[in-house]
C-alpha cells in the first residue's frame, strides 16, 4: 500500500539498525525498505576480543589493566552482554538492562571504557527493538563518558550512533547535525576509516531527505576511502548505498550494476549475510522496474541464505519483501502468507518497528480483498505501535490507512448487500446509527492524517462526505485536494508516491499536464487496478487524469471553477 510498504533493503530497505560503538554505516531504508547490518563493536575487557577497533581497542587496553577490580558477577554480566549482542539477541540484551546498568554505574569512574561499552550495547539493542527514546538515552551516556575522558574518537562514535537513531526516527536535520560532528572529529583525529563511515551515514540521511545528488557525492567519497584503506566490506556497503541512491533516482540499470558489485564482494569475502542482503537489494531494484518475477527470484535467494545461516531477522526481511512482490502481482493469499511469517519473526525478535510494518502490509492485503474489519484491526495495531514508539510520520500513515479502510467500508454499506468478507454481526452491522458512527470515525482518522501531513486525506474526505450525503462538503474537500495537486507536488511520482530530488528527471503526463512519474513503468503502475495490486490509498491516475486537466485550466488558465462542478460530482459518483 504505500508508504508503509516494507521493502527492506540491505542497509535495510527498511532500516534495520545494527550499529557499532564506533559510528556505523546505516543501511539504507526504503521501506517500505533490507538493511545491510552494521557491525556491532562491543569492547573493553580481555574476554571481549576480535571485533575491537580504534578507540574501543585503546579503551580495552586501558581498562583491562584494572580488570582485576571487576567482581565475578560483573564479569559474568559483561560476558553475557557480549554473547547476546554478538548473536543479535536484542531482547536478551534488554532483559539484562538492570544488571548491565548497575555494572556501568559501578565502574564508570574506574573503568569508563567498559561503562561506555555497556551503554553502547544497550543503545544498539533498543535501537534494533524500535525503542528510540531508550536508544538515545544510552548513546547519550556514551557521549557524556567520552567527553569526561577527553576521548575525541569515542565522542565521534557516539555522535554517529546518535545520528543513526535520529535518522530512524525521521528527524533528518538532527541526524545530519550529529553525523557532521562525527565526520569533523574523524578528520580531526586522522581516522580515515571513520571518516568514510561518516560520509556513508550522511549519504543515507540525504537520500532519506530526497537529496540524491548529495547522497551520491557522499557515498562516492565513502567508496574512495574504503578503497584507500583496503576495506573490502566497506566497499561493498558503499556500492550498496550507491545502488540505493541511484534506484531512488530511478536509474535502475546503474542501481543494479552497483548492487551486483556489492554481491560480488560479499561472495569474495565469504559474507553470506551480506550476499543475502545484496540479493534483497537486487530484488527491490527489479521490483521497482515492475519485474515481479525477477524480484521474487532474488528475494527467494535472500530467504534461502537467511535460513541457511540462521539469520532470523534476514528471514523476516525476505518474507516481507516477498509479500510485497506477491501483492503487486495481485496474489494476495501468498502475500498474506509471507507477511504473516514476517510478523511472527518480528514478534519473536522483539522488533516492534518491524511488527508495525508487517501490520501495515497485512492491512493493505485485506483491504484489497474488501475485508475491511480485518484491515482496520491491522491498521489500529500499526497506529498503536507507532504511538508507543513516538513515530509521528508512521502514526499519520496509519491514521490515513484506517480512514481509507473505514471510508471504503462506508461505501460498501451504502451500495447495499455487497460482500465484506469478514463482516461480523454486532457492532459492525449495517444499521443507520452504526453507519453514522463509522462515518464519524473515518472522518476523525482522515483529519488526523491530513493534520499529520498526508495531503491525500482530503481526497478521501471528499469521498466519505459524499457517501454520507454531504455533497457541498465533499466538493469543498475535492477542490482543495485538486488545487494542492495542481499547484504543488511537482517532485512526487504519481506512480510510487515517493518524493524525488529537484535534479531527478521525471515524465509529465501528456493528458493532464499535472501528474509526474519516475518512469514509463511507474506511469503504468499509477493506473493499475486495485484488484491487480494497485494503490487504494492514492487512487488510480486514470480516474483522475481528466479531472486534473480541467482543474488545471481553472487554476492556471482562468477558466471559471463552477464550470467543473458537473465533472467533480461525476467523479465522486463513480
Amino acid at each position: 500500500m504505500w508508504r508503509t510498504r516494507v521493502h527492506m533493503r540491505t542497509r535495510e530497505h527498511t532500516h534495520k539498525y545494527t550499529h557499532t560503538h564506533k559510528h556505523t554505516q546505516v543501511p539504507h531504508r526504503r521501506s517500505p525498505s533490507p538493511t545491510r547490518t552494521l557491525s556491532l563493536c562491543c569492547c573493553q575487557i580481555k574476554a571481549w576480543k576480535a571485533r575491537h577497533k580504534g578507540e574501543c581497542k585503546a579503551a580495552a587496553r586501558a581498562d583491562t589493566r584494572t580488570a582485576a577490580k571487576l567482581t565475578a558477577d560483573q564479569v559474568r554480566v559483561l560476558k553475557m552482554l557480549d554473547q547476546l549482542a554478538g548473536a543479535a539477541d536484542w531482547r536478551g540484551v534488554a532483559a539484562q538492562e538492570g544488571a548491565a546498568r548497575a555494572v556501568a554505574a559501578a565502574v564508570r569512574t574506574s573503568m569508563p571504557g567498559i561503562a561506555s561499552c555497556v551503554y553502547c550495547i544497550l543503545g544498539n539493542a533498543y535501537g534494533n527493538l524500535g525503542n528510540f527514546s531508550k536508544a538515545l538515552e544510552h548513546h547519550t551516556q556514551c557521549l557524556a563518558i567520552a567527553k569526561e575522558r577527553g576521548n575525541r574518537a569515542g565522542e565521534g562514535g557516539a555522535y554517529g550512533n546518535l545520528g543513526n537513531v535520529y535518522q530512524l526516527q525521521g528527524d533528518f536535520s538532527k541526524a545530519i547535525e550529529y553525523q557532521t560532528q562525527c565526520l569533523a572529529i574523524a578528520k580531526e583525529v586522522g581516522d580515515r576509516a571513520g571518516e568514510g563511515k561518516a560520509y556513508g551515514n550522511l549519504g543515507c540521511v540525504y537520500e532519506s531527505q530526497g537529496n540524491f545528488s548529495q547522497a551520491i557525492e557522499y557515498h562516492t567519497q565513502r567508496l574512495a576511502i574504503a578503497k584507500e584503506v583496503g576495506d573490502r566490506a566497506g566497499e561493498g556497503r558503499a556500492y550498496a548505498n550507491l545502488g540505493n541512491a541511484y534506484q531512488s533516482q530511478r536509474d535502475f540499470s546503474q542501481a543494479i550494476e552497483y548492487h551486483g558489485q556489492d554481491l560480488a564482494i560479499a561472495k569474495e569475502v565469504g559474507d553470506r549475510k551480506g550476499e543475502g542482503a545484496a540479493y534483497a537489494n537486487l530484488g527491490i531494484a527489479y521490483q521497482s522496474q515492475g519485474d515481479n518475477a525477477k524480484a521474487i527470484e532474488y528475494h527467494g535467494q535472500d530467504l534461502a541464505i537467511a535460513k541457511e545461516v540462521g539469520d532470523r531477522a534476514g528471514e523476516g526481511r525476505a518474507h516481507g519483501n516477498l509479500g510485497i512482490s506477491y501483492r503487486w502481482q495481485g496474489d494476495f493469499s501468498k502475500a498474506i502468507e509471507h507477511h504473516t511469517q514476517c510478523l511472527a519473526i518480528a514478534k519473536e525478535m522483539g522488533d516492534r518497528a518491524g511488527q508495525g510494518k508487517a501490520y501495515a502490509n497485512l492491512g493493505a492485503c485485506h483491504l484489497h480483498l474488501n475485508e475491511y474489519v480485518k484491515a482496520v484491526a491491522y491498521f489500529e495495531a500499526q497506529h498503536a505501535l507507532a504511538t508507543s514508539l513516538k513515530l509521528a510520520h508512521v502514526q499519520a500513515n496509519a491514521a490515513l490507512n484506517m480512514g481509507v479502510a473505514l471510508t471504503l467500508h462506508v461505501r460498501a454499506a451504502r451500495q447495499g448487500p455487497v460482500a465484506d468478507a469478514d463482516q461480523a454481526p454486532g457492532p459492525h452491522s449495517r444499521s443507520s446509527a452504526c453507519l453514522d458512527d463509522r462515518v464519524r470515525e473515518a472522518a476523525k482518522w482522515l483529519q488526523t492524517a491530513f493534520d499529520g501531513g498526508r495531503a491525500v486525506a482530503k481526497l478521501h474526505l471528499a469521498h466519505l462526505t459524499f457517501y454520507a450525503g454531504q455533497e457541498d462538503a465533499a466538493l469543498a474537500h475535492l477542490k482543495e485536494h485538486l488545487s494542492k495537486v495542481v499547484q504543488g507536488g511537482r517532485d512526487t511520482c504519481a506512480g510510487c508516491w515517493q518524493t524525488r530530488g529537484e535534479d531527478t528527471p521525471m515524465l509529465t503526463c501528456s493528458g493532464c499536464r499535472v501528474a509526474r512519474f519516475c518512469s514509463a513503468d511507474h506511469q503504468k503502475m499509477a493506473s493499475k487496478k486495485a484488484a491487480s495490486g494497485g494503490n487504494l490509498i492514492m487512487g488510480r491516475h486514470k480516474d483522475m487524469c481528466g479531472l486534473l486537466r480541467k482543474w488545471r485550466e481553472a487554476v492556471k488558465d482562468g477558466v471559471a471553477p463552477d464550470s467543473c462542478t458537473a465533472d467533480l460530482v461525476a467523479f465522486l459518483q463513480r
